[in-house]
């Protein structure tokens, strides 16, 4: 049961290099955590049920363009490391 949860939670915090949530970057929008639905957050509280679907869509064509920033930054971070 724990183990789902540890999946959830790696794939919902954002990375140091990437400042991104893996979840952003493979589908191309935050993900709203369990804990987040029953509280008010900006996530919740601005959802528009009949604006969704085109959000959605906008968020899918601009999926390659924030892989790409992503991929800049972890190079940019794999130099300071190294």
């Amino acid at each position: 049961d724990e183990l789902l949860s540890i999946f959830w939670t790696y794939r919902t915090i954002p990375r140091t290099a990437t400042q991104e949530t893996l979840f952003v970057l493979t589908y191309g929008m935050e993900a709203v955590i369990s804990a987040e639905i029953g509280l008010p957050s900006n996530k919740v509280q601005n959802f528009i049920v009949q604006d969704n679907e085109g959000e959605m869509r906008f968020n899918l064509d601009l999926l390659e363009q924030k892989r790409e920033e992503a991929a800049i930054r972890m190079a940019k971070y794999k130099e300071q490391i190294a």
